[in-house]
């Protein structure tokens, strides 16, 4: 009898699995407790891979990597998402700017410890509009941000990707639009230590096309 109960239990938890398994996009649900939210239609998959930017000595190298069920706080609980994160490396004029990619290296278990990380689709008509989108296409929002800034808060600067293939190339069209560059931090949770700095990121802003490699 107890056999019994204890395979009818284990029947009842793998089913209650199952059914908080819901689309990471247009599910209707916001951050439930227990929740997945799965990239059934594997969107985030287009954007994997190593993309590279050059023009002269001047590269942008950018890792994506799709995370699955990483783990999300909120009020109500903890709930799981897919999500894209990534890393970079930037040369300017052959100087070394700026290297991220030991980071990819390690399995955070949270999304926000990656310098690129978002799952937040973006349609054509959102700034900056795409205009050589079709009609249902989508991009994806990436939040930005430098080690050296990592333990301050209120930047809001985002690279926004599509793809595209182009005579048989697939490339990654990104634009990396400037936020807020005013950030703060509370040492120890003493709001009369606020230290507040204004961000210099060693990546410029503007308009960039990376071959996938």
């Amino acid at each position: 009898m107890k056999k019994i109960i204890c395979i009818i239990s284990i029947l009842i938890v793998s089913i209650c699995k199952s059914q908080s398994i819901v689309p990471l996009y247009g599910s209707g649900h916001a951050g439930e407790n227990g929740y997945y939210y799965k990239d059934l239609d594997n969107f985030l998959n287009q954007y994997e891979g190593t993309w590279l930017y050059t023009f002269g000595n001047t590269s942008l190298k950018i890792v994506l990597v799709k995370k699955v069920k990483m783990p999300f706080t909120s009020i109500t609980g903890t709930y799981y998402r897919d999500v894209l994160v990534g890393e970079y490396e930037y040369y300017e004029n052959g100087v070394l700017k700026i290297n991220t990619l030991s980071n990819l290296n390690v399995n955070h278990n949270k999304f926000y410890s990656y310098n690129l990380s978002g799952k937040n689709r973006i349609n054509k008509e959102i700034y900056p509009k795409c205009i050589d989108c079709a009609v249902n296409e989508y991009r994806i929002k990436l939040e930005y941000s430098e080690p050296a800034y990592k333990d301050y808060q209120g930047f809001d600067s985002y690279m926004l990707i599509r793809t595209v293939t182009e005579n048989g190339v697939a490339k990654l069209k990104l634009s990396f639009i400037e936020g807020n560059m005013r950030g703060f931090k509370i040492p120890n949770n003493n709001i009369d230590d606020i230290i507040e700095i204004t961000a210099t990121y060693k990546i410029p802003f503007g308009e960039y096309v990376l071959i996938k490699q």
